[in-house]
């Protein structure tokens, strides 16, 4: 996604566009602690919840997932 700006958009930001992106302009990104990558709860305003997460692309996928 491209945002018109010289600086690049923060985590939040960037997990907010994409909330607006999926689920519409009320769509709302909560930032979520996490140890490696960063991880936001998107929010619609009907109430449907999902994770968004920025991950390095190297990092081990099943690690990512919280799989054994």
């Amino acid at each position: 996604m491209l945002l018109p700006s010289t600086h690049p958009p923060s985590a939040i930001q960037a997990a907010t566009a994409w909330a607006g992106k999926l689920y519409g302009p009320s769509a709302t990104a909560i930032r979520l602690p996490s140890e490696r990558d960063q991880n936001f709860l998107l929010e619609t305003a009907a109430g449907e919840k999902s994770v968004f997460k920025f991950a390095n692309a190297l990092e081990d996928r099943a690690l990512l997932e919280a799989a054994a």
